[in-house]
């Protein structure tokens, strides 16, 4: 039954030693479980409902952060359709600690996934995106990337430098109604 969703949870060993890095991760906002993604990305939920996970610290910050979930089945396109099925909206900044104890930077590949939902026409949400403080994306309007309502979109950043945390910032204009959304967030190590 192609319409059946699976989700699972993963318990995984803790890593050992003073530095741990991690390598490759997905985070599925508003997800109801994880799942291993067909490139071996383990995507996590957040915030964590599903059973326990690994540990991974994770801050999402917004004056009004709230969480929501469709089915796979309602989003068309050729990104993680289950990914682009949830997600969080009006997030402001999220910081994802992929190093403990760093002394040295990492380059990460950077995927960011969006799917417009509920009749939210173009132009009708705008946002900015930056990574590590350097801007990314600049008016995004995600049904206009998109094709449409209820179609998935990535976006993928190359060579984003990354010590100790990853820090993604959001921001939209004052006098918009819509707020920001965001379905899932991927980092894979580079080299």
């Amino acid at each position: 039954m192609p319409e059946a969703e699976m989700w699972t949870f993963n318990r995984l060993p803790s890593g050992g030693g003073s530095s741990t890095r991690i390598r490759q991760l997905g985070l599925n906002f508003g997800a109801p479980g994880d799942r291993y993604g067909e490139n071996k990305t383990l995507w996590l939920d957040y915030p964590s409902i599903g059973g326990r996970s690994p540990s991974v610290s994770v801050s999402v910050e917004g004056a009004q952060v709230s969480y929501f979930r469709k089915h796979a089945s309602m989003i068309e396109g050729e990104a993680l359709t289950w990914v682009a099925a949830s997600g969080v909206s009006g997030i402001e900044k999220l910081t994802v600690r992929l190093a403990k104890n760093a002394t040295e930077k990492q380059s990460y590949t950077v995927r960011l996934y969006f799917a417009e939902f509920d009749g939210v026409k173009k132009g009708e949400r705008l946002f900015n995106v930056s990574l590590q403080s350097k801007l990314v994306l600049e008016n995004f309007d995600i049904a206009a990337a998109a094709g449409g309502t209820n179609r998935s979109v990535v976006t993928e950043f190359k060579g984003v430098t990354v010590k100790d945390a990853l820090q993604l910032d959001i921001t939209c204009p004052a006098e918009q109604k819509e707020k920001a959304i965001l379905s899932g967030i991927e980092i894979i190590a580079e080299g």
